[in-house]
């Protein structure tokens, strides 16, 4: 994909660490994310760099990263044990196993143990501009997110969405398509959903509460698609 080379110290880097969780909230599956951040990044649709914790004077201590090298490589926050902090580890590991023979048994073929090699030493980034362009906007960000800014009414005591009134909205945007135009994502419906609150002075959701009600709408709207098959 032709892209701009983005500098290795821009503040347009995120940590990987910090973008999982965020993925997480559109994909609702840790693995689907491990997934859909790995595939994005091999196929050139999110820009990657690397740090070194502890480079030695011979090499850098930033470098980019071509997308060839997650066709070989993958995230994985399947890792049982967890950080500082009690966030789940998220860690890069060869794609292909690596196979080692174990003690071989008298009159059998040997065993083979399986194992992934995890790079260690590294801090690795994603660009945010690449990622706020697949999954919104709330991708971009890389600090803990405070709940969106409500919009006042009048002075006084805010109004309080209705959560099922939004979930018919979020069905409503699904459909409310031009003719031609292919199907909307969460990413795209979560947004129009939020310009909606702005606009009608409705008070908006968290970014969290948001996306779930889309989520909600989105499994609705297809089970009443198949529904209408049978």
């Amino acid at each position: 994909m032709n892209k701009r080379r983005l500098s290795l110290d821009s503040l347009n880097w995120t940590p990987l660490d910090n973008l999982h969780p965020l993925v997480c909230e559109q994909t609702g599956d840790r693995r689907l994310a491990d997934g859909d951040l790995t595939d994005a990044m091999a196929d050139g649709r999110v820009r990657t760099m690397r740090r070194r914790v502890h480079p030695r004077a011979d090499e850098p201590e930033r470098e980019p990263l071509p997308a060839s090298f997650w066709t070989n490589y993958k995230i994985d926050s399947s890792w049982p044990r967890k950080a500082r902090g009690g966030k789940k580890r998220l860690l890069v590991l060869e794609r292909a196993p690596r196979l080692e023979p174990l003690a071989e048994l008298p009159g059998l073929a040997p065993e083979m143990e399986r194992w992934h090699v995890v790079l260690r030493g590294y801090v690795f980034y994603a660009s945010k501009s690449d990622c706020k362009k697949i999954w919104g906007v709330d991708a971009a960000s890389t600090e803990a997110r405070p709940p969106a800014q409500e919009v006042p009414v009048n002075r006084g005591r805010k109004k309080v969405y209705d959560r099922v009134a939004l979930t018919v909205i979020a069905f409503a945007l699904f459909e409310l398509r031009k003719q031609g135009q292919s199907e909307k994502t969460q990413a795209d419906v979560a947004s129009e959903l939020r310009t909606w609150c702005k606009d009608q002075k409705e008070k908006v959701p968290g970014n969290t509460t948001l996306n779930e009600i889309v989520r909600v709408a989105f499994q609705v709207r297809k089970k009443w698609k198949a529904s209408l098959k049978r």
